[in-house]
């Protein structure tokens, strides 16, 4: 881990037709800070994103454990972004 502590990322998500369908997507992996960790997240999950979109296999870090990744997205969801939180978990 680099000397960085393990974090978590909350994003609620809500259903792009059905808005009463709601929930939470959740990442993790190491950050220096909450900016960074939020940051992590984000670029996991567009990166997952553009290959599901151009029909690829979304990427898996080889330290799954440790490092971040997105996996079980869905194109139908919405996730909102400016309502995520962060929390350190592991120091």
């Amino acid at each position: 881990m680099n000397g960085q502590a393990m974090w978590e990322v909350d994003v609620p998500i809500e259903h792009r037709e059905d808005k009463n369908r709601t929930g939470i997507h959740v990442f993790t992996g190491p950050a220096q800070n909450k900016n960074d960790a939020l940051a992590s997240a984000r670029r996991v999950y567009d990166e997952a994103r553009a290959h599901q979109q151009e029909g690829r296999d979304i990427p898996f870090p080889e330290q799954l454990r440790w490092d971040w990744a997105a996996r079980g997205t869905r194109p139908d969801w919405k996730l909102r972004w400016e309502r995520a939180q962060a929390q350190q978990i592991l120091t």
